[in-house]
């Protein structure tokens, strides 16, 4: 077993000194506690402070909610008014097309044809008259070429629809020099037959064109 250590004057010396060190501490926290703010006051500044931000939250609340239901009252409004002019046109036009409906029930009473379809017609009709000049002129200039005018340039001559062919001869050499093929898509364009031997079918054209007074005959063989 280990010895005690005696109790000497330097130790009471130092244990003297811890506890007036203590005291020192306890009054210096006293002084402290008793200068200071109390919890009761700190807690009565702090009450009217939190009463201020709930009311100043309350009344943002209240001014968002308002907000709100202005706009969704404005887009309530503003849509209500798109539609109305959507349905306002939808039945100007429902009612232009009745009217319409109805006025060509009654007017064909009166015109047995309707006037868009006579104007038609008679389009079509001036259209034909101009062709057939414009064909009759160049038959008669084409009557003109003999066989010895074989480069002489025929006058295009317009098919059923207007048109000139895609493969309508620059003159009677090009003709004659056609193979099958070109030959009777020629005729196909002009609605011409395609019986007969190939000079038959030259001739054929020839006279389409206004060229009569002369003919092709097959080659001896």
């Amino acid at each position: 077993m280990s010895k005690p250590v005696p109790y000497t004057d330097s130790m009471q010396s130092i244990w003297a000194t811890i506890e007036d060190s203590l005291k020192a501490v306890h009054a210096q926290t006293d002084g402290l506690l008793s200068s200071g703010p109390k919890l009761e006051d700190v807690q009565k500044e702090i009450d009217p402070l939190s009463k201020e931000i709930a009311a100043e939250q309350e009344t943002v609340h209240a001014e968002i909610s308002s907000l709100k239901e202005v706009a969704r009252v404005d887009i309530q409004k503003q849509v209500i008014a798109a539609l109305d002019d959507h349905i306002k046109s939808q039945l100007q036009q429902e009612i232009a097309s009745q009217v319409k409906a109805q006025f060509d029930v009654q007017i064909r009473a009166y015109i047995p044809v309707p006037m868009s379809k006579q104007v038609e017609e008679n389009r079509a009709q001036i259209e034909k008259v101009k062709h057939s000049r414009v064909n009759e002129d160049a038959r008669r200039e084409n009557s003109s070429i003999q066989d010895t005018d074989l480069n002489e340039s025929l006058k295009p001559v317009l098919m059923g629809n207007g048109e000139i062919s895609s493969v309508y001869p620059a003159d009677l050499l090009s003709l004659f020099a056609y193979d099958d093929e070109s030959l009777s898509k020629l005729l196909d364009d002009y609605g011409l037959p395609k019986d007969g031997p190939m000079e038959t079918s030259v001739n054929r054209f020839m006279a389409h064109i206004g060229i009569t007074s002369w003919k092709v005959f097959p080659s001896p063989t």
